[in-house]
């Protein structure tokens, strides 16, 4: 008998060490905590749990520049420099329309946890959701200081919000396979693009222009080539070459 409970004091021992080094003892109701192992863009990121459960998260709050938007690549390397191969802690706040989590993402424990959110804000790389954050000052405060300081993309001087980018891209694209970001849930959340008809005239925020990617000249939305030509995109104000018709 006296041989039994050494060892069964060294199984519960043993049991407790697993435990306690295992982060996912640690995740309350309502959080998970993993390791990032993946960064699709500014505003989204692939967590494995300690129990291998992969989660696509979406970052709450925020609106990072798309892809093919300017600074778009400029958002995902800064969300990387923070995030990837960091043990981190999501505070749930929603599930999208694609199935995501949404939610606040801290990297660090205690009085040092860095609001992975807000951070993105205040370098400038993403903007603050309001539609669907209306109540987290602390985020808009973010956007205000990063916008008065001219950091990231506000350098630019009025860059385009993703959702408004979004939204002409759709329409001006429509009918075309793979044309809308949006359709993809590696890309974005919940915002609904507008519905476009077959016959509706392609439209764009303001400031926003056609690009001929063949020839590389600029349209303007008012232009007849706007939408028009064989091979191209939406881009901002100063890409490509003025249209000698419409001045781009």
């Amino acid at each position: 008998m006296n041989r039994i409970f050494p060892s069964l004091a060294l199984l519960a021992l043993l049991l407790l060490t697993a435990c306690a080094a295992d982060p996912g003892q640690d995740a309350k109701p309502g959080e998970i905590v993993g390791r990032v192992v993946g960064v699709t863009d500014g505003d989204t990121i692939a967590v494995l749990s300690p129990t291998k459960t992969q989660y696509k998260v979406r970052l709450y709050g925020i609106d990072a520049p798309e892809s093919r938007q300017d600074f778009g690549g400029r958002a995902k390397q800064e969300l990387s420099g923070l995030v990837f191969n960091k043990d981190m802690r999501v505070l749930v706040m929603d599930t999208d329309r694609y199935g995501r989590t949404v939610g606040k993402v801290y990297v660090g424990q205690g009085d040092g946890a860095v609001y992975i959110n807000r951070a993105m804000i205040e370098r400038g790389m993403a903007w603050w959701y309001a539609e669907y954050a209306p109540k987290d000052t602390d985020l808009q405060e973010a956007e205000a200081k990063a916008k008065a300081a001219k950091l990231g993309l506000w350098g630019q001087g009025t860059p385009t919000p993703p959702w408004q980018w979004r939204r002409a891209s759709k329409a001006s694209k429509a009918g075309e396979p793979g044309a809308d970001e949006e359709a993809e849930p590696e890309n974005d959340t919940k915002a609904n693009a507008t519905d476009a008809t077959a016959n509706a005239q392609p439209t764009a925020p303001a400031g926003l222009c056609w690009l001929n990617t063949g020839s590389g000249v600029r349209h303007n939305e008012k232009c007849r080539y706007f939408n028009k030509t064989k091979a191209g995109r939406l881009c901002g104000p100063d890409e490509g070459k003025p249209c000698g018709e419409c001045g781009g």
